[in-house]
């Protein structure tokens, strides 16, 4: 039970005993005449036999001092755990939790006739300590003093008052609008902040019907009041009021009914408001939001079962949110069953509080066609912060990855085309020797040595054409595991030749090993072909290109560096990197870095220029290793 509810269940309870206190004086009064007539046997056995709280009946043998019982009822030696014989050989000392100084005085404080009640704690026979109310009426019988004690269990009522007294804090400080209101709708008491939330004081409305509905909300008002008097609970039933200022103001209410505990009828109305007005403007703008995103949303409740879509969704996705509500994250039809690891992954990264922002995968359409996305994730709590909702927001980028393609390949061309030139000076100089070697044989001259010769330009040949048709062909992007340092072998034989040209040496400083890393091998050596001819252009009178590999073991990543000894990169120019058709270059389209940077990220690799004019240009590129292969 709720602290509100405990609250609005605690005042009929109080209600409650106030009239237990009145019946307990109307017994006494009986006890008291019954008392005086202690010597009549059949009164006095009704007497013990009729009552539910425990009586004691002692002689007080000098001033203040209590003899051993002479009479108790079942009630007084079972509610302390005895049996009535051992109770006779007790005394009121033996069960009272005050010292027997204590006691004494209390003893004299009581005089002829009249009855005295305080309270005090008894002790059962376990030890435990039970709070008690007693009622005490001392009457004399031939000159010796006779006492009757009933005592009543306060156990009850010290655990209700102690509630009260926590609720009652909880009232006045409440943040929340707390009020009473009688069965015609008339408030009989309100908290402070119930003022503050209306602009009324109590004193004003008490006694009347509180006057902050407007009419347009009237119904609202009659079906609240009409359903609690039903006896029905209504929980957070949200609608419009009106302060007393005339400002509107859009409030939760919780009704409950007030019941007697003996009777069960509804004797008041009980009232909670909460001022949401900030809460519900910014809930109308977040539905705004998800409904007009043009970007699909799909929102999941905290046992992960779809509760919302947006008109994004469907209008690119296909299905309708009513297909499709209730089903949970892992059975969302949306995703392929090749992605589904991926997905329960991603779902114990948002359990664990944390988002996934900007990861690039696909989902599937309702006809079965695949949609690029760019994927969000994130969690959120409600205004209560109990329910825990998972968020979906899915970017359609399949025109975006279209125009990537195409900048790739186009990147890919011009590689290619610059190449062509170096390429042909490279394979015209072995056909060359072949033919020299050709005409000599066809005058007759034969020697293996030639066709050693041969044979050896022609394998060169082979390797240049085999380079360039890799980097060439089309092929379906496939992640791979692939050793790096072979294909950045293969970039440097490919350019080797447009370096000798250009008088540039190319230093390998690293020794051939297994690098191992997930990948497209093809798109990686446009990269480092793309670095290492760029590196060639800037050293147009020669120099050295450093190639280097290193792993970083602290995060698991290998290092890819290219350092050249070229005319260095300005300051103005490096920080444009990667804008696309920015160039200094005359025949240049500025989507080369751009390309490059954009693979490497896709690879969950970075890349970074450092460059110092007339100095030089360092390129390095981090790529993921793949677990334990260092």
């Amino acid at each position: 039970m709720g602290k509100n509810e405990q609250l609005l269940s605690t005042a009929s309870e109080v209600e409650l005993l106030k009239k237990e206190n009145e019946q307990l004086r109307r017994e006494l009064d009986n006890y008291k005449e019954l008392s005086k007539n202690f010597s009549n046997d059949s009164k006095f056995k009704l007497l013990f036999n009729s009552i539910s709280d425990a009586v004691y009946y002692f002689k007080e043998y000098e001033t203040g001092i209590a003899g051993d019982f002479i009479e108790v009822n079942e009630v007084a030696y079972t509610r302390l755990g005895y049996t009535r014989e051992e109770m006779l050989k007790m005394s009121p000392n033996d069960i009272d939790f005050h010292s027997n100084e204590e006691l004494i005085k209390l003893l004299t404080t009581i005089c002829f006739n009249e009855t005295t009640t305080f309270e005090t704690i008894h002790i059962h026979k376990d030890g435990s300590h039970i709070p008690v109310e007693i009622t005490t009426h001392i009457f004399n019988v031939q000159g010796e003093k006779y006492i009757l004690s009933v005592c009543r269990d306060m156990t009850y009522r010290k655990k209700a008052e102690e509630s009260l007294g926590r609720l009652e804090s909880f009232y006045n400080h409440s943040s929340e609008g707390i009020a009473i209101f009688d069965l015609d709708g008339r408030v009989m008491q309100a908290n402070k902040a119930f003022e503050v939330i209306f602009g009324y004081t109590e004193a004003e409305v008490r006694g009347k019907r509180l006057p902050v509905t407007p009419d347009f909300t009237m119904k609202d008002a009659e079906f609240l009041l009409s359903e609690t008097l039903k006896g029905n609970n209504i929980k957070g039933f949200e609608t419009i009021k009106q302060r007393k200022d005339g400002e509107f103001i859009t409030v939760g209410i919780t009704m409950s009914p007030l019941r007697d505990k003996k009777t069960n009828e509804i004797y008041a109305l009980a009232g909670l408001v909460r001022d949401i007005t900030e809460q519900h403007a910014i809930r109308v703008q977040l539905e705004s939001f998800i409904n007009h995103n043009l970007d699909p949303i799909l929102i999941f409740n905290n046992e992960e079962k779809l509760i919302r879509t947006n008109g994004a969704f469907e209008r690119i996705f296909g299905w309708k949110e009513i297909e499709l509500l209730g089903i949970p994250i892992h059975e969302m039809p949306i995703i392929p069953s090749e992605k589904m690891t991926e997905v329960m992954n991603y779902t114990e990264v948002i359990r664990a509080s944390n988002g996934i922002k900007g990861i690039e995968t696909y989902r599937l359409r309702k006809d079965g066609s695949c949609v690029d996305v760019l994927l969000t994730t994130f969690s959120i709590r409600n205004e209560f912060n109990k329910d825990t909702w998972f968020v979906v927001i899915l970017k359609d980028i399949t025109e975006k990855k279209k125009a990537e393609k195409l900048l790739v390949d186009s990147e890919k061309l011009s590689v290619a085309g610059e190449l062509a030139a170096s390429i042909a000076h490279e394979i015209r100089n072995p056909i060359t020797a072949i033919k020299g070697f050709l005409q000599i044989m066809e005058e007759g001259f034969f020697d293996k040595a030639y066709y050693k010769v041969i044979d050896s330009e022609m394998n060169r040949i082979e390797l240049i054409i085999k380079e360039l048709l890799l980097l060439a062909k089309p092929q379906t992007p496939k992640l791979e595991k692939k050793n790096i340092s072979e294909a950045l072998e293969q970039s440097i034989a490919l350019l080797s030749a447009q370096a000798n040209m250009n008088s540039i040496v190319i230093k390998k400083e690293y020794e051939i090993a297994d690098y191992p890393i997930i990948c497209e091998e093809n798109k990686l050596k446009q990269v480092f072909i793309n670095v290492i001819k760029n590196a060639i252009e800037a050293m147009p009178n020669g120099g050295h290109l450093s190639i280097q590999l290193q792993v970083i073991l602290e995060n698991k990543k290998l290092l890819v560096r290219f350092i050249d000894q070229g005319y260095g990169i300005p300051d103005n120019v490096l920080s444009r990197l990667g804008e696309p058709f920015y160039t200094t270059k005359e025949k240049g389209t500025g989507l080369g870095f751009m390309v490059c940077k954009s693979i490497i990220e896709d690879h969950g690799g970075e890349i970074n220029v450092i460059s110092e004019v007339n100095v030089g240009t360092k390129i390095e590129i981090v790529l993921p290793l793949v677990e334990n292969s260092y």
